[in-house]
């Protein structure tokens, strides 16, 4: 039996590349940084979007997102909206994010 990764299926459907054809040089802002969240960001820059990940926690308080500033994500920490927040194309929100949130609901 053969076990297959995901991210390895999705190479052989070609669905990466239809998700790079339409992400690539959008604007994405992911709202949450915890493990969706990087996920999120790390899928949408691979995809060729410029995406801005944000969470209300200070960097302290976050998990290793060092890995997506290196990838050339703008990470911002401990703020509750992001400069240019709401010109972006698509808006990503982790599970753990209340949809209440002033910023969500403006954009």
């Amino acid at each position: 039996m053969r076990v297959e990764v995901a991210g390895d299926i999705a190479k052989e459907s070609g669905c990466l590349e239809r998700a790079a054809r339409v992400l690539a040089g959008r604007k994405a802002l992911v709202v949450g940084l915890a493990s969706t969240g990087i996920a999120a960001s790390r899928f949408l820059k691979k995809c060729g979007a410029a995406v801005t990940a944000t969470d209300v926690k200070p960097l302290s308080g976050l998990g290793d997102v060092s890995a997506l500033i290196d990838m050339g994500v703008a990470v911002e920490a401990g703020v509750e909206e992001p400069a240019g927040a709401l010109d972006s194309d698509i808006v990503v929100v982790s599970p753990g994010v209340p949809y209440d949130l002033p910023l969500l609901e403006r954009a």
